[in-house]
């Protein structure tokens, strides 16, 4: 047993099928948090292009969702929460509101 520690990636390809070199570091970005166990689930464009990724992460040994968003260019946008991500624990939710933690499990 163990935990591994692995850092989830955002990839952008041109139409030709090629890798975008103005997207994160020729064409890939690679998400490094000071969290353990980083996973993004779902993303989404804003209509200014900025990237929007929902997800989990383990903050003190504790499981959290996450929002992240990035930049055009693949870039943690460091104007959005910390430095590009808003993490919340899931078991403040839980506590704070237990309806909606049970609607949530339903989800």
């Amino acid at each position: 047993g163990g935990y591994s520690e692995f850092d989830p990636a955002l990839v952008r390809y041109l139409s030709q099928g090629t890798l975008d070199p103005d997207f994160g570091v020729g064409g890939k970005m690679r998400l490094v948090t000071p969290t353990i166990q980083d996973s993004i689930f779902d993303i989404r464009l804003q209509r200014d292009g900025k990237i929007v990724g929902v997800g989990s992460t383990t903050i003190a040994g504790y499981p959290a969702f996450v929002v992240y968003r990035f930049l055009t260019n693949g870039m943690m946008d460091d104007s959005f929460g910390g430095g590009g991500w808003v993490p919340h624990r899931f078991w403040t939710l839980v506590m704070q509101d237990p309806l909606r933690s049970k609607t949530m499990a339903r989800l």
